[in-house]
């Protein structure tokens, strides 16, 4: 009896230290899960508070500026009035200052005439004498620029009298460009000069054999020479194998 009495009473007393245990370990277990939870919702306010000052600072120091803007004693602001007043002035001095001289420059003579250039010389001399035309008798056709490439052979002198006739025929303003490969020939330049038209006689001087190539050189020849004196036409490459009439020349000199 007295043994089992002390088995009981071992076995109770292991019974309650079994429990203290087990109760002690759920106190620690929900105390720390406590301390956790403060622990992330400490971190979590803080995590809130340092997201938001970098706006709020930016809003706190606008408004300082702002407000040191609106101050009238600031030193910074009286001396940007002082710099604004005086650009002002300066702007009114230098606008006087123009107007004055667009107005010198307005009772400025006109500039004098450039001097003839010396094909230009060369070819009034050229040119048959014009009669004496009175101002009811001026007309107000364009005026009419015939290109014509040619070479040295034996019908070119053929050609060029034909289309030489044609242009005679039609009413000024008329000039005709004649540009010869590879050289101006005395026979070309005799035909120009009894044709009774207005022309200038150019020349392409390249050296090749491509009949293509020297044509090509020939009009380009033929407009440098008028961009160059700024001849204000239309302009028209006749081919001196083709046969033309008069009108067809009056009714390119209508065109606007």
């Amino acid at each position: 009896m007295v043994s089992s009495r002390r088995l009981k009473s071992t076995w109770a007393a292991v019974l309650s230290q079994r429990h203290t245990r087990s109760q002690e370990r759920l106190k620690s277990r929900g105390m720390s899960c406590k301390r956790f939870a403060i622990h992330l919702l400490v971190c979590f306010m803080i995590g809130i508070f340092v997201g938001f000052m970098p706006f709020f600072s930016v809003d706190v120091s606008q408004k300082i500026v702002s407000e040191n803007e609106r101050l009238p004693f600031d030193e910074g602001v009286v001396e940007r009035d002082m710099v604004d007043r005086k650009v002002k002035q300066l702007e009114t001095i230098v606008v006087e200052k123009e107007a004055n001289m667009i107005d010198e420059s307005e009772v400025e003579e006109s500039p004098p005439v450039p001097a003839m250039l010396d094909d230009e010389a060369d070819f009034v001399e050229a040119s048959p004498a014009i009669p004496a035309i009175n101002d009811f008798d001026i007309t107000t056709s364009k005026l009419l620029i015939v290109v014509t490439i040619t070479t040295v052979r034996p019908q070119q002198a053929y050609y060029l009298n034909r289309l030489a006739h044609v242009l005679k025929s039609v009413q000024s303003p008329l000039l005709w460009l004649v540009v010869e490969w590879p050289d101006q020939s005395f026979q070309t330049a005799e035909i120009l000069r009894s044709s009774g038209v207005m022309y200038r006689h150019l020349v392409c001087r390249k050296n090749t054999t491509s009949v293509w190539k020297i044509a090509v050189c020939q009009r380009n020849n033929a407009i440098y020479h008028i961009k160059k004196h700024r001849l204000d036409g239309i302009m028209h490459f006749a081919d001196e194998e083709q046969s033309y009439t008069g009108d067809v020349f009056e009714e390119m000199q209508k065109i606007r």
